[in-house]
């Protein structure tokens, strides 16, 4: 899964550069300068200064001579991955060391150089996909991560739902008879609510756990937007100010109104929460075109037209070092007993489902921006699948339940405890 990132297309590449010769440090400093991606080249000489230099964080990739004044051959690369793994790596060597050079890819390098036998656009291109796999086998990661924990919460979510039933069950049947000023009542009035808040958060991890698609259906997006809007502005209070930007009645969408619901619902909850003080909420949507350098950074997402639905707040913003696991379920900026760390999970998992991104800007102390990206609505999809559901009146019905009932779940985990 994507982690929240603010880095630009066209920001430089930050290049740890370990080479004992000053000489060839130059020459590739001064071949690289001439890419159109900018490259920001530290140059460190020995291998002791290098593990310090990483332990510091903040680099792209590094570039790993093989032989070094205080190190040489295959250990140098072991000692450089074993400071990060996570760090990607191209190693360099001379002509005659090429079979060692595919010794430390076969264990994690993402690339090599043969010294004498490269040139500005080799060493670029082969930096710029040494990072661009480190990502995407970091998405790789973050995904089956993300799926075990989503079969693991739906298992245990089924079984607590179970139980949850029966407490709540017999606590309604306790209360059957007992006069309302009862303090046995009360005593169980305040059980049922609790075991009422535990029903809600079960749902929550269904819903992310949930491998049935999204029920699609042609989908207003003035009309969604204008929705929630109403829907929020009680929440939001004196303290809040909420300002949405619409586009024109004539934009749709192929969507699961009830899901896109809770996911703008869910973020504008975070919103508000981001800002104890006050402050303001923008709800705003617009139509966009993606091109091929756009998407790649979306995994799962095409070329093509789009609305984006966005929620955006002048809060506390999300700290640096969660930034990456933000999108983690139970992960949450929240106090203690004020979050569950699922919401954005669910948005993330509901945005994909439709075929679409959730992106996250955000500057610690400035706010924070939560974009969703989803696939303009297909005329020709749409038609045929209108004309397939036609008769589809209880479904019609059964959606408008569900999606009451998800964001009445989202009310009452929001409430002051």
């Amino acid at each position: 899964m994507p982690a929240a990132s603010n880095t630009l297309e066209n920001s430089p590449i930050r290049i740890l550069l370990i080479e004992d010769d000053a000489a060839q440090a130059r020459l590739i400093e001064h071949l690289i300068s001439r890419s159109p991606r900018p490259f920001e080249v530290e140059w460190v000489d020995s291998l002791s200064l290098a593990l310090e230099r990483i332990a510091d964080g903040g680099l792209d990739v590094v570039v790993v001579d093989l032989g070094l004044p205080d190190s040489q051959g295959i250990e140098t690369f072991d000692a450089v991955r074993a400071a990060d793994a996570f760090l990607p790596a191209v190693v360099m060597t001379g002509t005659d060391c090429e079979d060692l050079a595919t010794e430390a890819v076969r264990r994690g390098a993402q690339d090599y150089i043969v010294k004498g036998h490269h040139s500005g656009a080799t060493i670029a291109r082969a930096l710029r996909y040494a990072v661009e796999r480190q990502r995407l086998e970091e998405q790789l990661r973050q995904s089956q991560k993300m799926e075990a924990v989503g079969a693991l919460a739906g298992g245990v979510a089924h079984e607590f739902n179970n139980l949850l039933q029966a407490i709540i069950g017999y606590t309604r049947y306790a209360m059957e008879g007992l006069p309302v000023h009862d303090v046995r009542h009360r005593d169980l009035t305040k059980a049922l609510d609790a075991a009422d808040r535990a029903a809600g958060l079960t749902r929550q991890l269904l819903n992310f756990s949930r491998h049935d698609g999204p029920m699609k259906r042609e989908t207003s997006v003035a009309k969604l937007v204008r929705d929630v809007a109403d829907l929020v502005a009680p929440l939001l209070g004196d303290l809040w100010r909420l300002e949405i930007e619409l586009p024109s009645d004539g934009v749709t969408l192929n969507a699961d109104a009830g899901m896109l619901q809770q996911s703008l619902m869910n973020l504008c909850i975070n919103a508000r929460d981001a800002m104890p003080d006050g402050g303001t909420v923008t709800i705003e949507s617009r139509e966009v075109t993606l091109t091929v350098l756009g998407c790649s950074k979306m995994v799962g997402v095409t070329p093509g037209e789009y609305v984006v639905l966005s929620v955006g707040d002048t809060g506390c913003g999300i700290p640096a070092e969660l930034q990456e696991r933000i999108l983690e379920p139970f992960v949450t900026t929240k106090e203690p007993g004020k979050g569950t760390g699922l919401g954005l999970a669910l948005v993330y998992s509901i945005a994909t489902q439709h075929g679409g991104h959730l992106q996250i800007d955000s500057v610690e102390g400035v706010g924070s921006t939560f974009t969703i990206y989803l696939p303009k609505c297909d005329q020709a999809t749409t038609e045929n699948e209108n004309a397939n559901g036609a008769n589809e009146l209880p479904v019609d019905a059964m959606l408008t339940v569900e999606a009451s009932a998800s964001l009445a779940d989202q009310l009452l985990l929001t409430q002051p405890q």
